[in-house]
């Protein structure tokens, strides 16, 4: 096993808004025998503040397997870090419209549709409502808002998951306007989320439209200062649960990232199983390769 450095990679851009915008990933591949150091990894998140995947060859029967970091270190699962990879692989090779990875022990298909979108299957968890004044109180500060605007009595909600990967605190807010005005404290974000177990605070609001209603959302991760993560694939299908929207009619759009939240556009619709839903989204794998 020889150690190398990262040659060559490029920025691949999931969640998409019509060929903008998007949530980046720097991709890169090694093959059989060849490693690249951790600290390597995590400092190319840290230089880029974007996550890294990393596509191994041959290191599992299903042939890739992908590992995921951002400048806090190893994380064991990035939606869209699984859709970068798959629209990687077919930017290069020219030749799947599926790919089947392994990620953490276990096996995951991603696939392309008739309209270029990638997607992937994933798991709807459970979540719980944390009726405490006091933590409502507390998530406000952290993103900068009014403690007596940011109440129960006026629509605001406060909960977490239960059962995914990687937990996150859900905060409903009254409407769509709260989202713009967030400025997170990054030390309160992570003592508050190190207190209720979770990686992250997610805050979104219902935006009904004449169709189908969209959540807009806004997710701060654990330990990357002011850092945000412009789309969730993997705590999608948990949100749209705990926000009590349906997928029985059709797909929910969750339009996420920065004050406007039009940095990201997340597709979610049922699958033949119970409680698995499909995360879809376009993907632009950019044009320069980076050192």
């Amino acid at each position: 096993m020889k150690t190398i450095e990262i040659q060559h990679g490029r920025l691949v851009y999931a969640f998409c808004v019509d060929g903008r915008q998007g949530n980046p990933a720097f991709v890169f591949t090694t093959l059989p025998g060849e490693q690249i150091n951790i600290d390597t990894c995590v400092d190319m998140a840290a230089r880029l503040q974007s996550e890294v995947t990393w596509i191994q060859h041959g290191k599992t029967s299903s042939g890739i397997c992908l590992r995921f970091f951002t400048p806090g270190g190893e994380i064991k699962f990035c939606g869209h870090g699984v859709l970068a990879a798959a629209a990687w692989l077919f930017h290069e090779v020219h030749t799947n419209n599926s790919f089947t990875f392994s990620i953490a022990g276990s096996t995951m298909q991603v696939e392309r549709d008739r309209l270029g979108r990638w997607s992937y299957r994933q798991q709807e968890f459970a979540s719980r409502p944390i009726e405490s004044d006091a933590e409502l109180a507390e998530a406000a500060h952290v993103m900068g808002l009014s403690s007596t605007q940011i109440t129960y009595e006026n629509g605001a909600r406060l909960g977490r998951s239960c059962g995914a990967l990687r937990e996150k605190l859900f905060v409903e807010l009254p409407d769509k306007s709260y989202l713009e005005t967030i400025a997170i404290d990054a030390y309160r974000r992570d003592a508050l989320c190190e207190r209720h177990g979770v990686t992250g605070i997610y805050a979104f609001a219902i935006y009904r439209d004449e169709r189908n209603p969209r959540v807009l959302a806004r997710h701060f991760p654990i330990h990357c200062d002011e850092q945000e993560d412009m789309a969730t694939g993997g705590i999608a299908p948990t949100a749209i649960r705990y926000a009590g929207l349906s997928l029985e009619e059709g797909e929910v759009i969750i339009e996420q990232g920065g004050p406007s939240c039009g940095n990201a556009r997340l597709i979610v619709t049922n699958t033949a199983s119970v409680l698995i839903r499909r995360i879809a989204g376009e993907c632009v794998v950019g044009d320069a390769r980076l050192p």
